[in-house]
């Protein structure tokens, strides 16, 4: 994306504009309820960025970046047991502003409640960015 597309300001002056951005996800179960490897949600305002690991995700046609939080005790992680495929769950990725939560990591998880005979999680992540310009 060119960067005049995202704020004209910046391209045309290296001054940025107080554009709000954010990146958002929406994950849901798709066939069946999320027993086996539930998602778990990081509470993002307890994450401090010295606390983070960057981690390289290599594909064949991409390459990136993804931080993963250490263990520090004080962290609090949730999950929703036996999310069913009518439950979606809003995550934020990233958010320029300067809040407490700027992100929520998160993972899946296993946990010993769990019955062996629990069928495979089938899910969708859908990503999206959104920007906010002054008036």
């Amino acid at each position: 994306m060119h960067l005049a597309a995202i704020s004209p300001e910046l391209a045309i002056t290296g001054t940025p504009c107080p554009v709000w951005s954010r990146q958002e996800t929406i994950w849901q179960p798709l066939f069946d309820s999320a027993i086996n490897w539930p998602l778990a949600l990081h509470d993002g305002s307890t994450v401090n960025p010295p606390d983070l690991l960057a981690i390289d995700q290599i594909r064949r046609h991409w390459r990136g970046e993804a931080f993963c939080p250490l263990y520090k005790p004080h962290y609090r992680w949730y999950y929703l047991q036996n999310q069913r495929v009518d439950e979606a769950l809003f995550l934020k990725n990233f958010d320029s502003r300067d809040v407490p939560a700027k992100f929520a990591p998160y993972s899946s998880l296993q946990s010993a409640d769990i019955p062996k005979d629990a069928s495979k999680r089938s899910s969708i992540e859908v990503r999206a960015m959104a920007f906010t310009f002054p008036n």
